[in-house]
């Protein structure tokens, strides 16, 4: 395996993150929230292998955390869900910059 690419580091370190918070057990959030920060931070380290995977949970992630901002439950936490909302986008259009180096096309009319 190479390198990781930026949306892979990104959704590492953000799974991480979760599932730390989860696990932790700040007080002033409540169960269910811990539960979600580890299950989706379980998902996140899962789909940080792969490029395609990652750039699609932080897709998902951006939707679910906006749904979850916009129904307002765990009113509390409104700021850190916007947050993860802007990170999510952030992984899911990030450029990889891997560029295109390792790729190799023939050339029109050009025999090898």
């Amino acid at each position: 395996m190479g390198r990781l690419s930026r949306p892979q580091v990104i959704v590492l370190l953000v799974g991480a993150a979760q599932v730390a918070s989860g696990l932790s057990g700040f007080p002033d959030i409540g169960e269910p929230h811990r539960i979600l920060l580890l299950c989706t931070g379980l998902l996140g380290l899962a789909c940080a292998w792969n490029s395609r995977h990652a750039r699609l949970y932080g897709a998902g992630l951006a939707i679910w955390y906006s749904a979850i901002a916009y129904a307002g439950i765990e009113e509390d936490a409104l700021v850190l869900h916007l947050r993860v909302v802007l990170v999510g986008l952030l992984a899911a259009v990030v450029p990889t910059g891997r560029g295109r180096t390792g790729v190799t096309r023939p050339l029109k009319g050009k025999a090898r």
